[in-house]
């Protein structure tokens, strides 16, 4: 009975399928034939305007172009030069006749010119009908746009298209003056008549008829092969219906089997789930490690590096001051060095950037041997220097990454040496010596065969027992050979076990001048104008900054460009500060107890007062990738990372001093 009936319900469908099949066929037929006809009826109002237009402008190229040179050589201009000999046609009637002769020889347009002003000379000038009536009305009140009316004559379609014939600036004089004319207060702009052209478009209609016939006939066609294949695919639907009733169980099965098989999946995914959150976290913890270790050696070497500027800045005799640049130019490496370590994960992944300056080699490469040199003598080992005297004096390169490659060889050629001698030789390279070649040998311990493959690879050394007796982390070798690659070079060695080890690396050599690359130098700020703005117009900065050794810095950094400063250990002093006592700036570590820099900022920012506008300067070790831009999140105004930069805080103050003082004023 169910079969029954679904096949009576499957029969009931067709008269209404093919009923509404054949009203949307009718229904695209007529959208298609109106559309079409819409088409063509434009293409005849294009048509019209553009052969319009082309007879106007040819009537205007006439009038100006071809009769003043006729004008000036005495030829006489007017309405009846067929009976007057050597003379020429007024422009008007040039129009009219030349649009006569276009109407004569073609069978597709006809061209008039009419008005209704009796110029005397015209016959049949005059309006005839009433579409001439309307479109010379239309046409005074507004001749910029056309008139057009599509009209049935004698069993033809036409488009009767016309424009207003205006009177040019040269036409004037000639119409005020001329015997017969209409009127003598002619001007230019005003309309003296119409200009139609009647296009026939019957054949277009026709052309658009039989087409509409030949869609129609088609989309019949197509209707009855919908139809039949409609039919025979109810006919198909009730014999797969029967099939898949048998299939039914088969699938019921299959289905079991699909459910098991989706559940261990998703046991699979919760595991899968787990193991990145696990991953993540890892990676999270990973980066706030190096965050926080940036932090506790930025911190440090913030002292180190800002007492030595500082006492660089006081009376030395030639010895101490040698000894101050050394510490400083190690202090500097070191700091460097650091950074690469803590961020390795950006050297991983190959996103470590290079910065590329002139600088002269050989003065670098005496620098780098003096700040190793006490620790070879500590070994008693010689270190002998041979630079190639070919070599130019100054290259592009990036100097800080030599330093660091070349420090973690030598450093390696030291540790690794008992006695000896260490060498250094720096030679070109390659075919064109157009390579910078860097070489260490030593007579040290050397590398055994097994070592030599893991020598470059991470957190590896020879054995186990290289760690105990010499230490390190085995990444100087691995970030040595990245930075080399960088250079534009690479990095290898050979050794012999128990006779020594030669290790080198190259680096594409770009010579220079220092003309061609002024450097220009880095010295501790002097006093300036903004020196003579806090002697004269003094403003109250309050200092928040934890750690002693930075306060002192800060403080000597401060009072050496003539400014005070009061200091808040942590935020929450800062803020009680701020109330009871008034503070044009505030310079803000960010890492501290009891409440950080950016909670204090944060809170600074809502309060209900002037203080709350209070520019406050971020000075803190948080230097890496991002805290900028979270310092200026917490409501901060500018930022200073540690170690600082003397000039660079004199360049901070002397704006923010100049801006806290334009808006006292």
């Amino acid at each position: 009975m169910l079969k029954t009936n679904r096949y009576a319900l499957n029969q009931n469908w067709i008269p209404p399928l093919g009923l509404a099949l054949l009203l949307g066929l009718g229904w695209v037929f007529w959208n298609n034939f109106h559309q079409n006809k819409l088409v063509s009826d434009q293409i005849a109002l294009d048509d019209a305007k553009n052969f319009t237009y082309s007879v106007s402008q040819f009537r205007n190229f006439y009038a100006n172009t071809i009769l003043p040179p006729l004008q000036k050589k005495g030829i006489t201009v007017t309405h009846d030069y067929h009976n007057l000999s050597g003379s020429v046609p007024l422009p008007a009637t040039f129009a009219t006749d030349f649009g006569e002769y276009l109407s004569s020889n073609t069978q597709s347009y006809k061209v008039r010119l009419f008005s209704d002003l009796p110029f005397s000379w015209r016959e049949n000038g005059g309006i005839r009908d009433a579409f001439e009536a309307y479109a010379m009305e239309e046409l005074r009140k507004n001749p910029t746009e056309p008139v057009w009316r599509f009209e049935e004559k004698d069993g033809q379609i036409l488009l009767r298209y016309a424009i207003a014939d205006t009177l040019g600036e040269n036409c004037v004089s000639c119409h005020n003056s001329y015997p017969g004319t209409p009127k003598t207060d002619w001007k230019t702009g005003d309309v003296r008549g119409v200009l139609e052209v009647t296009r026939p478009i019957s054949g277009l209609n026709q052309t658009l008829e039989k087409s509409a016939q030949k869609t129609f006939a088609v989309m019949m066609v197509m209707a009855l092969v919908t139809f039949i294949f409609i039919s025979l695919i109810l006919k198909r639907l009730r014999n797969t219906l029967k099939a898949a009733q048998q299939l039914v169980a088969e699938k019921t099965e299959i289905n079991d089997r699909l459910n098991s098989e989706i559940f261990q999946k998703d046991q699979l995914a919760v595991q899968l789930e787990s193991a990145k959150n696990r991953a993540l976290e890892s990676s999270k913890m990973k980066s706030e490690f190096l965050a926080n270790m940036s932090h506790e050696v930025r911190t440090p070497m913030n002292g180190i590096i800002g007492m030595t500027a500082l006492l660089k800045e006081t009376p030395l005799n030639e010895q101490q001051a040698d000894w101050l640049n050394t510490v400083s130019s190690s202090a500097n490496a070191l700091l460097a060095l650091l950074n690469d370590i803590l961020d390795f994960s950006k050297i991983e992944a190959g996103k470590l950037q290079l910065d590329p300056k002139a600088f002269e080699l050989e003065p670098l490469i005496q620098s780098i041997v003096k700040s190793i040199e006490p620790k070879a003598a500590e070994k008693n080992l010689s270190l002998a220097v041979h630079i190639e005297k070919r070599l130019p004096e100054w290259i592009i390169s990036d100097d800080m990454r030599i330093r660091q490659i070349l420090l973690n060889i030598l450093g390696n050629a030291i540790k690794f040496t008992h006695t000896g001698a260490i060498q250094l030789f720096v030679t070109s390279s390659g075919e064109h010596n157009d390579y910078l070649k860097i070489s260490v040998q030593d007579t040290g311990i050397g590398i055994p065969e097994f070592a030599k493959q893991k020598l470059f690879q991470a957190f590896s050394q020879v054995d186990g027992s290289t760690t105990r007796l010499y230490g390190g982390t085995g990444l100087g070798l691995t970030i040595s050979q990245q930075l080399a690659t960088l250079l534009g070079g690479e990095m290898g060695f050979e050794s012999q076990e128990g006779t020594g080890s030669t290790f080198w690396f190259t680096l594409k050599l770009t010579p220079t001048s220092p003309a061609e690359n002024p450097i220009e130098p880095q010295p501790l700020a002097k006093p300036s104008t903004s020196d003579s703005l806090a002697q004269t117009d003094p403003i109250k900065i309050l200092l928040v900054e934890d750690n002693l050794v930075n306060q002192k810095l800060a403080i000597a950094l401060l009072n050496r460009l003539h400014y005070d400063a009061d200091i808040a250990e942590n935020g929450a002093i800062a803020l009680e500060k701020l109330i009871n006592g008034h503070y044009d700036l505030v310079l803000m570590d960010c890492q501290m107890p009891v409440k950080d820099g950016y909670q204090t900022t944060q809170e600074l920012r809502k309060w209900d007062s002037a203080l709350s506008k209070t520019p406050v300067i971020a000075m803190t070790a948080n230097a890496m990738q991002g805290d900028e831009e979270k310092c200026y999140a917490a409501g901060m105004d500018d930022y200073i990372p540690k170690p600082i930069n003397p000039k660079v805080l004199a360049e901070k103050l002397a704006f923010w001093h100049a801006y806290i003082l334009s808006q006292k004023n």
